[in-house]
């Protein structure tokens, strides 16, 4: 028993004791490793196509719960769609001359002073097709309620 109370005191000296004192210069250079194998292409993403889109307030379609408008983009290849990235913005003016953007989904609280309401507009793809959707929270979807002319960019990477 005294030897284990011993040796933790030795130990408790030590830890509080050893870390005094300057530090010292840094050691020598360890040896060379061994080489490595090599390893895949740096080149993720070389390829990349920026589509911007319209969609005219005509092009909406209406669904139960959603309007949709589908986008057949060429350069949307299967390589892309299993392989790549695709991104899509809203341009939030009236014109894609103006550069800003928010990237989709994009969610914004309406208000036409009676009714409150949350529109969201989001987007899924496949191969050389890319759907863009608005939906309201309120699910009201009057056909003559139809979103306003829209425009996207979709960057595609792969």
């Amino acid at each position: 028993m005294k030897k284990g109370i011993l040796l933790i005191i030795l130990a408790a000296g030590t830890l509080l004791t050893s870390c005094e004192g300057p530090q010292g210069p840094m050691g020598p250079m360890g040896p060379q490793g061994v080489q490595g194998p090599q390893g895949p292409n740096g080149n993720s993403f070389a390829n990349w196509k920026i589509v911007d889109c319209t969609v005219r307030d005509l092009d909406w379609q209406v669904a139960p719960d959603y309007y949709f408008c589908e986008v057949r983009i060429n350069d949307l290849t299967p390589t892309v769609v299993d392989f790549g990235t695709v991104l899509a913005y809203r341009y939030l003016s009236a014109s894609i001359d103006d550069p800003t953007q928010q990237i989709l989904p994009y969610t914004r609280h309406q208000s036409d002073g009676v009714n409150l309401w949350t529109e969201t507009i989001d987007y899924e793809f496949t191969d050389n097709l890319i759907t863009f959707y608005v939906t309201n929270s309120d699910f009201f979807y009057p056909q003559e309620w139809i979103p306003s002319t829209m425009y996207f960019r979709v960057v595609l990477m792969w």
